[in-house]
Formats: C-alpha cells, sequence, structure tokens
C-alpha cells in the first residue's frame, strides 16, 4: 500500500512539474521577460491505518437492575397482550430512544408504549398508550402499576 502511495505522489508532482513546464514555454521567447525559476513542487503524504478494536459487549446479567428499554420492552408486551385482543390489527409504536421511559426515586421506570388503533375501531379514539411502572430486575421485572388510556 505505501509502495502504491508513492508511486502515484510521484506521478502526480510529475506531472504539475510538466503542465508548469508548458505554461511557461510560451514566455521564454519574449525579450522583455526575465528569466524565473522552474517552479517547484513539493507532495507530502502521510498515510496512517489506526485499527482499534471494539471491545466485546459485556453480557447482561439476570440480577442487572432494570434498564429503560428493558422496561419499556415489558410495557409493549404487556400493553399488546391486554390490547390486542380488543383490537387485533393494532399497531405498537416503536421505541423512541429521544423518550426513554422516566426514572422513579426508587429505581423503578415509568414507561408509555403507543399503539395506533385502525380508522374506525373505536368512536373518538384514535390511539391508545399502555403506561406500566416497571421495577425490579431484568431477571425478575416486577410490574408495579398499569394503565391503559384511550387517547
Amino acid at each position: 500500500m505505501r509502495h502504491r502511495v508513492s508511486i502515484i505522489i510521484r506521478s502526480v508532482a510529475g506531472a504539475a512539474v510538466i503542465v508548469a513546464g508548458l505554461s511557461l514555454a510560451g514566455c521564454a521567447g519574449s525579450p522583455a521577460a526575465s528569466p524565473s525559476p522552474a517552479p517547484t513542487v513539493t507532495v507530502t503524504a502521510t498515510a496512517t491505518a489506526t485499527v482499534t478494536a471494539t471491545p466485546a459487549p459485556v453480557a447482561a446479567s439476570p440480577d442487572d437492575a432494570m434498564t429503560p428499554l428493558a422496561a419499556w420492552t415489558a410495557c409493549a408486551v404487556l400493553g399488546a397482550h391486554e390490547y390486542l385482543a380488543q383490537a387485533p390489527s393494532t399497531e405498537l409504536r416503536p421505541y423512541n430512544a429521544a423518550q426513554p421511559p422516566t426514572k422513579n426515586p426508587d429505581g423503578s421506570y415509568q414507561a408509555i408504549v403507543g399503539m395506533t388503533l385502525p380508522p374506525g375501531t373505536h368512536e373518538g379514539v384514535g390511539n391508545v398508550i399502555a403506561v406500566c411502572t416497571i421495577g425490579g430486575t431484568l431477571g425478575t421485572p416486577t410490574l408495579i402499576d398499569f394503565t391503559l388510556k384511550d387517547i
């Protein structure tokens, strides 16, 4: 790779000297022109490649504390289970990392999961949300509160 870069650099430098020489050749026949030094082309190239190994992700343990994504997922599963029986074509809205579940002072999370109803399913209702408070650990999540709301 370094050899190829060196050849390319030399080719570019040589081409620049030839172009500069041709452009000055028309000026050489003029008696009023003063001799000017040939242009010098300097090309500097540094090729550096850094390879950084990405560490393997740490495996989650069942004893790890609840995370915002795990709380949202638990709420989504519960909300879908409770509501999809009533309206099977309801669509679950995806997790939005910009609006993660809120962490409560006790370490639990309040997660809100949106579900979009098909048009005409329920008069005056366009969406449903599941509001859950989930605590515990990843291995033993604890449902503290659950509510479904029409919005």
